[in-house]
């Protein structure tokens, strides 16, 4: 069914007509509802553990305007929604605030269907935050689902989910390490010059489930998303055991490139914005790096979204063979001094990006600011006091 491939934002009338048509019966990932009402305390709560058993489960879509009968659909009926816009926002705000905790990534739209009604579609994608509980009004419950609908969970059913969640975490980290190791070892896509690196990784949480798997042909046909970072030109697509990628190279000597995996990861390694002087120098000229990795993660995302990655998606900014590195300040705008980075390997706290539509800048300030940290300062100073990245002024 094509409203489990598509970008939330793209489902419309004709994909909800196909479940009624094709009589996809409701299961684990799927619940129709013909009436959207969370007036009630009663009906906020059970809206609530709805919700809540999709991210504790396998993930799902919760559909509203469409009326079933023993889990069969039968009509796109749609609902007269005077603010549907509005509603949205009350939907999402009693998400944000009735589970703990927070559930990443839970998309919702509102779609037009017999020209005056409205249908509501709510994505909830399987939690790597799991388990999740309903904590509204005095109901502090735990719900995962099967197939025939939502349950209350046991202990012991609790005591796998936290287990799990902290795989899923683990296996995050473990992949950034396992790659770095590799980077280390000069095991890389293409032969690189054995300086200081930039290693950029943008990792989707559902990547390590066996099912995850994207077609990669359309970014391998546009390739200004398969763009690495700080480049001189770069190279056709090429395709290899883990999927395809493009690199850059200066006087016939790579530095850059960028691999694109099969399950969606997004990994992007580059020399040149860490080359040392002429004279011997090595500093890191602060603006510029910025930059180039705020326009790479903006390509980057572009890149995901266009696969059908859904989020959420850890960004990971690694720096390696850095000790004895300092941040480039000029002199005009000195004023705390800074040290050398104590350490070969940073590995800078990771950021959680919940919709693919966020602003670069927004995900990278806290991840700049560790950087700047590491380097004696008490955080980037290329932000104006609203949080807008300012670094060309």
């Amino acid at each position: 069914m094509s409203i489990f491939t598509k970008r939330v934002d793209d489902i419309n009338e004709q994909d909800l007509q196909e479940l009624v048509e094709q009589k996809f019966s409701e299961w684990k990932t799927v619940e129709y509802k013909e009436k959207l009402s969370v007036g009630s305390e009663v009906e906020r709560k059970k809206f609530l553990s709805q919700v809540s058993s999709f991210a504790n489960a396998a993930g799902g879509h919760l559909i509203y305007g469409v009326r079933a009968a023993d889990g069969v659909p039968e009509e796109v009926t749609g609902m007269e929604l005077a603010n549907p816009d509005g509603e949205l926002l009350r939907l999402e705000d009693m998400v944000r605030t009735g589970i703990r905790p927070r559930i990443p990534g839970v998309l919702m739209r509102a779609v037009t269907v017999r020209a005056d009604k409205a249908a509501v579609v709510i994505r909830v994608p399987k939690s790597w935050a799991r388990p999740h509980q309903v904590v509204f009004n005095g109901e502090f419950r735990f719900y995962s689902r099967a197939s025939n609908g939502k349950y209350i969970l046991d202990v012991d059913e609790l005591r796998s989910l936290m287990l799990l969640s902290e795989t899923g975490a683990e296996r995050v980290r473990n992949f950034r390490a396992d790659r770095l190791g590799q980077v280390v070892a000069g095991e890389t896509t293409v032969s690189l010059p054995e300086t200081a690196k930039t290693i950029l990784h943008l990792i989707p949480l559902n990547a390590f489930d066996p099912a995850t798997k994207y077609d990669l042909k359309p970014i391998a046909e546009e390739t200004r998303l398969l763009e690495p970072l700080r480049h001189t030109g770069w190279s056709a697509p090429g395709y290899n055991l883990e999927g395809v990628y493009t690199y850059s190279t200066h006087k016939s000597v790579a530095h850059s490139y960028i691999q694109v995996f099969r399950n969606g990861i997004v990994e992007a390694v580059n020399t040149s914005l860490l080359e040392p002087e002429s004279d011997g120098r090595a500093f890191i000229a602060n603006v510029a790096y910025e930059d180039a990795l705020l326009k790479g993660l903006v390509r980057y995302l572009e890149l995901q979204k266009r696969l059908g990655v859904e989020p959420p998606v850890v960004v990971m900014l690694s720096l390696l063979g850095v000790k004895g590195y300092t941040m480039y300040v000029s002199p005009e705008r000195r004023f705390g001094g800074g040290h050398p980075i104590d350490r070969d390997a940073l590995l800078l706290p990771e950021a959680l990006v919940e919709n693919l539509d966020t602003d670069a800048a927004t995900i990278l300030r806290p991840v700049f600011d560790s950087l700047w940290n590491a380097a004696g300062w008490p955080g980037s100073i290329n932000f104006d006091a609203e949080g807008k990245w300012v670094g060309r002024r």
